[in-house]
């Protein structure tokens, strides 16, 4: 027996799907190097409008390299820490706040990529309509992993503190 669409529910493991998805948009727009682009750069920028590179070159494809390290580090530890918390399944209260405090890890990483992608987008004067299915990711994303601690405060109740 099918369900229709309109009733199916989010599945256990959504959370960590969409963390996939969102480190993939990340990887793309920072390859894609924020949507900047220079005119002696061999990449082919296609979705860049912002700002030429004539200036100081070297100083900002530097600059432009650390920031794509930071936001893919970022990225990494977000599923990491969404990892981890899923691979605890609470039997005590010590269990239940390792868990807790995973997830509340993930969620301080999605709102520090979101500041990074703002900062880039305000100091770079990128158009920020390259940043707006990331964007709108990171805040799915940051939906779900409130979500799934909400559920998980109902479900572990008995080892709150």
């Amino acid at each position: 027996m099918s369900v229709n669409v309109g009733d199916r529910k989010l599945s256990k493991i959504e959370v960590l799907y969409q963390a996939e998805h969102l480190y993939d948009a990340l990887m793309d727009l920072s390859l894609r190097s924020f949507g900047l682009y220079s005119t002696n750069s061999p990449l082919r920028m296609k979705y860049s409008r912002a700002i030429k590179l004539n200036d100081n070159p070297e100083f900002l494809l530097e600059l432009i390299q650390s920031k794509r390290e930071t936001i893919l580090a970022w990225a990494d530890d977000l599923v990491a820490s969404l990892s981890s918390a899923n691979a605890i399944f609470p039997r005590n209260s010590d269990e239940f706040s390792l868990r807790l405090s995973y997830q509340n890890q993930a969620l301080a990483t999605c709102s520090v990529i979101n500041r990074e992608l703002n900062e880039i987008a305000t100091h770079f004067n990128v158009d920020v309509n390259v940043f707006k299915t990331t964007i709108l990711a990171l805040d799915y994303e940051s939906h779900l992993i409130r979500e799934w601690r909400k559920s998980d405060k109902a479900r572990f109740s008995r080892y709150s503190l």
